[in-house]
């Protein structure tokens, strides 16, 4: 009986998760919004995490795999919100980010918390580690995945990293320093060179913009495709996926749509 009721259960969660990449919504197509958007939309608890959603679980590896991804301009998935209409549903911020106040967040993701909480803590520099690129690896022309370097928090070089950011005369960006916009990437750049004299701090500066150039574009104008349900349908798909994940038989495994709609999601028992 147990058995036919978890699996009961999970057919009704995969209906409940085949909605949110059906109807009317879906097929019409994503729309593509700009990925520094995405973070600033985290960071002011705009968007946020519907409480049914488990931790955060990612390592460095599957991080480094997605920045290599987007600094290359490769797709990096599908994001699949939905507004949080009446407030009524429990939510949460996502790691790292900022206490939410009283304000209720405008949209709540149901598909990406990897992906978008491993950017958003390489991003603002918060999370369980730091994230550089060595500049002076791509000088050499390096590939961008072996250039990142990460370090736990635990760790003194990110703090030292940022008074003296190239140890062993590398040039290292601190990936915090962006805080959710490319464009602080010049910024530094003009900062940190104007210890060098004035005709080392141009040559330097211009070798750095000129080797992240590239990079630093691809982040800048990255977009991710986003499905967005609002109105009656939100709070449907919503519905159906808390009544679902909320069963007795039902576990509270980190939730990913994707894995169910592919079969790779098995609920606890």
């Amino acid at each position: 009986m147990r058995e036919n009721a978890g699996r009961s259960s999970a057919l009704e969660l995969s209906a409940a998760v085949d909605r949110l990449y059906g109807g009317p919504v879906a097929e019409e197509g994503a729309k593509a919004l700009p990925l520094k958007e995405l973070l600033g939309e985290i960071h002011s608890g705009a968007m946020a995490l519907p409480d049914f959603q488990g931790p955060y679980v990612w390592g460095p590896e599957a991080t480094r795999r997605l920045l290599g991804s987007i600094a290359r301009k490769n797709p990096a998935g599908m994001i699949v919100r939905a507004a949080h209409v009446r407030g009524t549903f429990p939510w949460r911020a996502f790691e790292g980010a900022p206490r939410i106040g009283r304000c209720k967040p405008t949209w709540l993701v149901l598909d990406g918390q990897q992906r978008l909480t491993s950017l958003y803590q390489a991003f603002f520099g918060v999370g369980e580690g730091c994230w550089f690129i060595s500049l002076g690896k791509l000088m050499k022309r390096a590939d961008f995945g072996e250039a990142l370097l990460y370090c736990p928090a635990y760790a003194v070089w990110p703090a030292k990293a940022k008074r003296y950011p190239w140890p062993d005369r590398d040039p290292v960006f601190p990936f915090g320093a962006f805080r959710g916009d490319a464009r602080r990437f010049l910024q530094w750049s003009r900062r940190v060179t104007r210890r060098l004299s004035k005709k080392e701090g141009i040559d330097l500066e211009d070798r750095l913009i000129q080797t992240a150039k590239g990079w630093i574009d691809a982040i800048d104008g990255y977009q991710l495709p986003v499905i967005d349900h609002s109105g009656r349908a939100a709070e449907e798909a919503l519905g159906a996926i808390f009544e679902a994940l909320n069963r007795r038989d039902v576990g509270s495994r980190t939730f990913e749509p994707t894995a169910v709609r592919l079969g790779y999601w098995r609920s606890e028992t």
